[in-house]
């Protein structure tokens, strides 16, 4: 009899990631997760790190006991690291660089699959978008079912999206990485998709970007990603300042930038726009001259984005294509109004009006005519918040986790 065993490869390991490990863990179910790097609290590395290098690799420390769960294949992912911190884009800037993520996937979905009969029995592999491809091979060859998370959405529809908005704006193309993939790895991720007995996505907005995967019959379940709980009290809406407004998320034209800056340019008297995420890898200079305008605090650790939420009024997320940002989850915790496309996966998370916004992509319009409204009528803002929050509650990551296990039943 096969045991109710699941592996899991990620090369990361992000909270959605380490949320399914937890919910695995809880059930008995969790057999190995593999990832490219995990950091050990004991490790000698932290007595000869500088702080900043050392605050960075933390970020990789597992809760509770999963650290004893994990296999780690990290030559390639260190490397991506510190060719990130030393600013050697070559290293990183495509697929096709030596410690670009790509590779990093790749490399340890081949680790993976090469583990797989030394831990069998097994009932499945649980792997995301570009790193199951020698994982799956292998599973079906020892009769293990395959999982598949598309935590973004079906790579032609999220690449016809993207050179739509790159012959529509092409100052911002050197932005739209994506529009870059190859032949080979579209056809990777094809295999991986069609090889999947179940396939797992975050909204209903990555569900329908399905209907255009020719001969695909896997069973799909849909699974919103969790919010965090808020440990601090919300501060009281202040009437009279500024709308206090964020963009959190990585500076790309993927996620709308453009029609942020152009709804801004005309608010600055009633409201104030702040930016946090990490600029791409690739210099796009009116990414730079318009970014100037504004507050960016630059790239925050997960820690200190929790902190800063509590400052801030709304967040605005015009997203072009996104299976569901946890960011916008993140904000209704903590009491956050979100202004979101629908796009960006809010549709299965925000009650339009009642709690956030739901807004067309590529309209900048529309971004304006939102923070208007919260602007000049702070008693509307008030009930939003306290609606998001209350919605973040019963969104929560204990949720998630028992919803994904019910999915895991099949």
């Amino acid at each position: 009899m096969i045991e109710n065993k699941v592996v899991v490869s990620h090369p990361t390991g992000n909270q959605n990631v380490i949320n399914l490990l937890l919910a695995l863990r809880k059930s008995n179910r969790l057999r190995r997760f593999f990832t490219a790097f995990n950091w050990q609290p004991n490790c000698f590395l932290n007595k000869i790190l500088p702080n900043k290098l050392l605050n960075f690799f933390q970020r990789r420390l597992l809760p509770g006991d999963l650290g004893d769960f994990t296999t780690t294949s990290g030559f390639r992912e260190i490397g991506r690291i510190l060719s990130r911190k030393m600013k050697l884009d070559c290293l990183i800037e495509n697929e096709r660089s030596f410690f670009s993520i790509d590779k990093v996937a790749l490399s340890l979905d081949s680790f993976t699959a090469r583990s797989l009969e030394s831990l069998l029995p097994l009932d499945s592999v649980y792997c995301y978008e570009y790193g199951a491809f020698n994982t799956f091979k292998r599973a079906s060859r020892l009769n293990v079912k395959c999982v598949y998370e598309l935590s973004l959405g079906y790579w032609k529809t999220i690449q016809e999206i993207l050179y739509q908005e790159k012959e529509a704006n092409p100052l911002w193309a050197d932005s739209l990485i994506l529009t870059s993939n190859s032949r080979q790895k579209g056809e990777h991720k094809d295999f991986e998709l069609l090889s999947a007995d179940l396939v797992i996505v975050p909204s209903s907005f990555a569900f329908s970007t399905l209907k255009a995967v020719s001969g695909f019959r896997a069973l799909v379940r849909i699974v919103n990603y969790g919010a965090p709980t808020l440990n601090k009290p919300r501060p009281l809406i202040k009437t009279t300042a500024k709308l206090k407004t964020l963009f959190l998320g990585r500076l790309t034209q993927r996620k709308g930038l453009s029609y942020l800056f152009e709804a801004f340019s005309g608010l600055s008297k009633i409201a104030e726009l702040t930016l946090i995420g990490e600029k791409p890898i690739r210099r796009c200079l009116i990414l730079e001259k318009t970014l100037s305008n504004y507050t960016w605090l630059g790239n925050l650790s997960y820690r200190l984005i929790r902190q800063k939420l509590l400052e801030f009024d709304v967040l605005v997320l015009p997203s072009l294509c996104e299976g569901l940002s946890l960011v916008i989850l993140e904000a209704m915790a903590s009491g956050l109004v979100v202004i979101a496309t629908v796009n960006s996966g809010a549709g299965d998370v925000v009650s339009d009006g009642i709690d956030g916004f739901l807004i067309p992509i590529r309209s900048a319009d529309a971004i304006a005519e939102k923070i208007e409204l919260l602007s000049s009528n702070r008693d509307l803002l008030s009930a939003m918040s306290a609606a998001a929050y209350k919605k973040a509650q019963k969104l929560s990551w204990h949720n998630y986790q028992r919803r994904v296990m019910q999915a895991l039943l099949f």
